[in-house]
């Protein structure tokens, strides 16, 4: 029953009272990224026309900008679907509105809430209160991204040649899509195949390993095992990323396409897959200066200024402000347990 507390967690609240260092290392960690983040705002607007930007968003295509932000709400539930799937062999169905709800209050908790917990901690307590357990939640939660970024990975490496002019841009780029692309599919290789076992080495170590890191390393392997030979939920999940993926990518171009940039579609495959790479980087807040910077940087090679990038970028945040602000709605107003299926 989840209620029921684990005492040797209790014991251990009790001999290890909370320390305030933590929570000082935090906020300026916070404030450091915050700088960061200011200071990267400031390198991409130096030489820019914050006139121009307005103008190129008051000028966009507001049928396409809405069509953009529903398509890229529809890929929840696609998301949602696939972390269903991803919960299953660990003896966990959640309902899927329980699952959809708890995405969309993750995009508030990510982007409102970027100090005190992040969208991937709350979704992981969602599957915990869904009845999985703290460490298949983590699994499940790192499969997820893992299979994003695979499938995202995996469009750029096979686009790189419709985009020569980006290709020339960034050095040895095919070779480091590439390796993430070999590094991801061995995970998922090691995760789903059931003739290779993570070796037991847990019982083998010296000594002088910590038997804490030695009990976390063999509570991780087992929330793994869970996957091994489920070559059916490794298709569906694959299937259903390169459908939400795709989706996602054409959510960046008809957001370009609203500001009437002269970007072709299948150059995005490879453009969104790098910036999100970038974006990804934990040194500012919520990607804020990376976010620009890439695109900026990325845009260039098809002659977009400075100004219309950073107004492409704004917009594409805008999305998900917006999208996160409907994501605490849904939170506020959630009550359901996530005990029967649907």
């Amino acid at each position: 029953m989840r209620s029921v507390i684990d005492q040797s967690e209790v014991r251990g609240v009790e001999e290890h009272p909370p320390r305030e260092r933590p929570s000082t290392r935090k906020r300026w960690l916070f404030l450091l990224k915050a700088a960061i983040s200011a200071a990267l705002i400031y390198w991409v607007l130096r030489n820019a026309q914050l006139s121009e930007v307005a103008h190129a968003v008051r000028n966009v295509n507001g049928w396409l900008l809405l069509v953009s932000v529903c398509l890229y709400a529809a890929t929840y539930y696609v998301r949602a679907v696939r972390w269903r799937i991803l919960l299953r062999p660990h003896g966990v169905d959640p309902p899927l509105r329980f699952l959809l709800n708890s995405y969309f209050a993750s995009i508030f908790f990510s982007n409102f809430l970027p100090s005190t917990i992040g969208g991937d901690a709350l979704r992981g307590y969602d599957a915990w209160r869904a009845g999985a357990s703290k460490a298949a939640s983590v699994a499940v939660l790192l499969m997820d991204r893992v299979l994003g970024m695979v499938v995202l990975i995996a469009f750029a490496l096979a686009l790189l040649l419709v985009s020569p002019n980006l290709v020339g841009e960034v050095p040895h780029v095919r070779l480091w899509i590439g390796l993430l692309t070999l590094g991801m599919m061995g995970f998922l290789y090691l995760s789903f195949e059931t003739r290779l076992r993570l070796p037991g080495w847990t019982t083998r170590a010296p000594a002088r390993v910590p038997r804490k890191l030695r009990a976390a390393v063999d509570t991780a392997a087992g929330a793994f095992r869970a996957f091994h030979g489920r070559r059916d939920v490794l298709l569906h999940a694959l299937v259903l990323s390169v459908v939400f993926q795709a989706a996602t990518v054409v959510h960046y171009y008809l957001i370009a396409a609203a500001l009437n940039l002269p970007i072709p579609l299948l150059a995005f495959f490879v453009i969104v897959p790098l910036a999100i790479i970038i974006m990804m980087l934990p040194v500012s807040i919520n990607a804020i200066g990376l976010r620009e910077g890439a695109f900026v940087f990325f845009f260039a090679s098809y002659g977009v200024s400075t100004e219309r990038a950073v107004a492409f970028a704004w917009l594409v945040y805008g999305t998900v402000l917006l999208l996160g602000l409907v994501g605490g709605v849904v939170y506020a107003l959630r009550g359901e347990t996530p005990t029967a299926n649907s």
